[in-house]
C-alpha cells in the first residue's frame, strides 16, 4: 500500500486478527442487539418517529484496501499535511453507521472515519459494481445531495493535504 507510506500515523493500533477479518465479513447485516436496540430508542426519542426496526441492514463488504489499512492497524489516526483521517475499526464503524442512522438518512453509504471536525470519510456502497468512492458528509447533515466525492480510492484521497471540509 504505497498511499501508507506517504501518510504520518498519529496513532496506530495492533492489526485485526485473522478471526477479526472474518467477523468483519458481514458484520453490518447482523441483527440488532439488545443494546444497539436500547440505544436506538433512546436516540428516537429525541430524534422524532423513526421506525428504525424496519431497516433493513446491508450485507455490504468492505473494499479492499479498507480490509488491507486494517491488517496494518485495526484503527488508529493519520494524517498527511491538513487532511487528517480517524479511521475506524470494525466495530466502531457499525456503532456510527447506526448511531447517526445512516440507514435512514444516507443508505448506501458507509462511515469509516472522521477527519476532526465533524465530517465523516465514508465509502458510496449504492453502485458497488461500479466501484467504491470515498465520500465527505457532515455527521450534522447526513444527505447525498450535500456529500463530495474525494477520491475512487484511499491512495487518491491521500494525494492531497487539504482539509476536506476545504472541498465542501
Amino acid at each position: 500500500m504505497s498511499w501508507i507510506d506517504q501518510v504520518t500515523f498519529d496513532n496506530k493500533e495492533e492489526p485485526l486478527t485473522e478471526a477479526e477479518l472474518e467477523h468483519a465479513k458481514g458484520f453490518l447485516a447482523k441483527p440488532l442487539t439488545e443494546n444497539e436496540i436500547e440505544a436506538l430508542e433512546d436516540l428516537c426519542r429525541v430524534t422524532g418517529e423513526i421506525d428504525f426496526r424496519s431497516w433493513e441492514l446491508p450485507d455490504y463488504i468492505l473494499p479492499n484496501e479498507y480490509i488491507d489499512l486494517l491488517k496494518y492497524s485495526r484503527s488508529g489516526l493519520l494524517r498527511k499535511g491538513e487532511r487528517e483521517f480517524g479511521f475506524f475499526g470494525i466495530e466502531e464503524i457499525r456503532d456510527y453507521y447506526l448511531r447517526y442512522m445512516f440507514p435512514e438518512y444516507q443508505p448506501g453509504a458507509i462511515p469509516i472515519g472522521f477527519n476532526g471536525g465533524g465530517v465523516f470519510y465514508a465509502y458510496d456502497l449504492r453502485n458497488i459494481e461500479l466501484g467504491a468512492p470515498i465520500i465527505a458528509v457532515s455527521s450534522g447533515a447526513l444527505d447525498w445531495e450535500d456529500s463530495i466525492v474525494l477520491g475512487r480510492t484511499l491512495e487518491e484521497v491521500f494525494s492531497k493535504k487539504t482539509n476536506i471540509e476545504d472541498e465542501m
